[in-house]
């Protein structure tokens, strides 16, 4: 089962799928202002965030690569202040809830433990990949 899931806004197409989120209490570390910017909403009042949030899916609010989508966290989290007329005790429960999940060094120290106990199963897929930005010759830039 997953620790938890960057994005996964799209479950909230499935009720079963959501319930699910919320009875296994999988978060989702959602980027609202880059899935914006990458159409996969139209705008943030059309976002799933809130709607998430009220079944009982642990979400987080994250900046997704804030040079590339021009938000950083703060800017996120006034975005959703805004769109969704969340209140500053919202905002702070939400950022609450990010710094109390268990980070993905925790887990994978956890797993890799739990491995080295004869006789435990070994964990399957729990390798973790790092990030490597692409070669600076890779971004393309535009100019009007």
């Amino acid at each position: 089962m997953p620790d938890r899931i960057g994005h996964g806004v799209r479950s909230v197409e499935d009720p079963v799928l959501v319930a699910h989120l919320a009875e296994k209490e999988i978060p989702l570390e959602v980027s609202p202002v880059s899935n914006v910017a990458t159409g996969v909403y139209r705008s943030l009042s059309e976002h799933p965030f809130r709607v998430l949030r009220d079944a009982g899916v642990t979400v987080t609010l994250n900046s997704d690569y804030p040079p590339m989508f021009g938000a950083w966290l703060a800017d996120v989290y006034r975005s959703a202040g805004d769109a969704w007329d969340y209140e500053d005790d919202s905002l702070a429960e939400i950022a609450r809830t990010a710094f109390e999940l268990p980070s993905p060094t925790t887990i994978s120290s956890r797993r890799s433990s739990r491995a080295s106990i004869p006789g435990s199963p070994s964990p399957v897929g729990t390798e973790r990949r790092r990030y490597a930005p692409p070669p600076v010759s890779s971004i393309v830039t535009f100019s009007m």
